[in-house]
């Protein structure tokens, strides 16, 4: 079962995660568009 994020990732160690994610998540999309 898959587990929540805030039980994956501690924020106090990687205070950054938020906007590394955010970025692969868009440049994922972005790259999927330019696919089609």
């Amino acid at each position: 079962m898959p587990k929540p994020r805030y039980a994956q990732v501690s924020l106090e160690a990687t205070p950054y995660y938020h906007c590394f994610s955010r970025c692969v998540r868009r440049a994922f999309l972005w790259s999927y568009r330019n696919q089609l």
